[in-house]
């Protein structure tokens, strides 16, 4: 609900509900191979359900004191999560092989009777104020103030700070910095884990910005570049020796990125980011850890997509729609094992649109990973899982 409650105040204000449920299967190695390639392979059944509920609320006004104008905004906003979820009664251990993997049919896994009930609440009030000084200064001040309350663990509250700072020498063309901090509240350990059950601490942060922005192309093409450095506090990770989840250490992330997003004609539209990541474990209880990549994090991470409909003739309506996708060589653990190797995905799709009176009708034909890349990701060395093949899809989609 949008409501302008008068010529200098507006009010925002939504409730979601979401309802997720998954039943799924997954595979974890238990130990390492021998020297035939046999390795144990510890199968486990999982039903996970999900309710969120989220309201929010935004109050924002605009005002002037003296030659300073301001944009305040008051917001606040609650999700309410409940959790049921059915374990695996009794894990399924069998042995293979990983140069002749064996093909097993499905074991009908039976979950557990009991269900595990948890909740979570979680709620924020942000207030910041967007102060203009003549029509090149943009400040902006302000800061939210966060609560996370679990059934599983002790009750967590934080108040994080935000200010930032725009010079626009020209209207199209923008300068800026900020700083920021970031509150990220955990959950609980996962069932397979020694630690099973445990509370975990939220997740901290800092970062520091600084970039540019330019309209080109008369406001139609916006480009951003910027860097920036992140330090990241208390993030899970898994102890593999030891099955746990722990929490132990800070990184610094130090990057660059690069987007170009818009159209570079009536009938071309094009999205491309790039962005290069210097990311490194600066503290942490295990010394040998320090100066390492975190898991998981790509020096070089690429995108291009682009979209060119054809506006005129018999194809009129029909658009020719690409992708490529890049990401570099990405450790599988903190300790730097071994790297995934780098992959490039290609997508491709089809989309037509049939403009009818009352009502469109709009036909999609895609294509994900058009050449089938195998490529992995990875929480830890014992859970490497291959991404999705080649996937297509077709869809239509009526618009009233």
């Amino acid at each position: 609900m949008n409501h302008e409650v008068s010529d200098n105040l507006d009010l925002r204000a939504g409730i979601s509900h979401q309802d997720h449920e998954r039943d799924r299967y997954d595979n974890q190695f238990r130990g390492l191979p021998d020297a035939d390639g046999n390795i144990d392979i510890r199968a486990r059944r999982r039903i996970n359900r999900w309710d969120y509920t989220t309201y929010y609320a935004d109050l924002i006004g605009e005002c002037e004191t003296g030659p300073v104008s301001h944009l305040v905004l008051v917001g606040v906003d609650k999700t309410d999560v409940e959790i049921d979820n059915n374990e695996t009664a009794e894990n399924l251990i069998f042995t293979t092989n990983v140069f002749d993997p064996e093909i097993l049919p499905d074991p009908q896994l039976v979950t557990a009777e009991e269900n595990v009930l948890r909740s979570e609440d979680r709620s924020g009030v942000t207030i910041q104020d967007v102060i203009s000084l003549g029509e090149q200064w943009r400040f902006l001040v302000g800061g939210r103030y966060d609560e996370y309350e679990a059934s599983f663990g002790p009750k967590a509250e934080n108040f994080t700070p935000r200010v930032g700072i725009v010079y626009l020498p020209v209207p199209s063309l923008s300068l800026y910095g900020s700083y920021s901090e970031s509150f990220e509240p955990n959950g609980e350990v996962g069932s397979g884990f020694a630690n099973a059950g445990e509370a975990l601490d939220p997740t901290t942060g800092e970062q520091i910005e600084a970039g540019v922005k330019w309209e080109a192309l008369g406001g139609n093409l916006l480009t951003t570049g910027a860097i920036f450095n992140i330090e990241r506090t208390g993030a899970p990770i898994e102890d593999i020796l030891a099955n746990r989840i722990v929490q132990r250490g800070t990184s610094e992330h130090q990057g660059a990125e690069l987007t170009i997003t818009g159209p570079l004609s009536e009938n071309i539209t094009l999205h491309g980011s790039a962005t290069y990541l210097d990311a490194e474990i600066t503290e942490d209880d295990d010394p040998s850890l320090v100066g390492n990549t975190p898991y998981g994090v790509a020096e070089w991470s690429l995108s291009l997509t682009g979209e060119y409909k054809i506006l005129e003739g018999a194809l009129d309506g029909l658009s020719l729609q690409g992708g490529v996708y890049y990401e570099s060589d990405r450790p599988v653990d903190d300790a730097n094992t071994y790297d995934l190797e780098a992959y490039t995905r290609l997508d491709a799709g089809l989309k037509y649109l049939w403009e009818r009176p009352g009502s469109d009708v709009v036909f999609r034909l895609t294509a994900q990973n058009l050449t089938d890349e195998e490529y992995f990701k990875a929480p830890s060395p014992f859970a490497v899982n291959p991404e999705r093949p080649r996937e297509i899809r077709a869809s239509i989609e009526l618009q009233f």
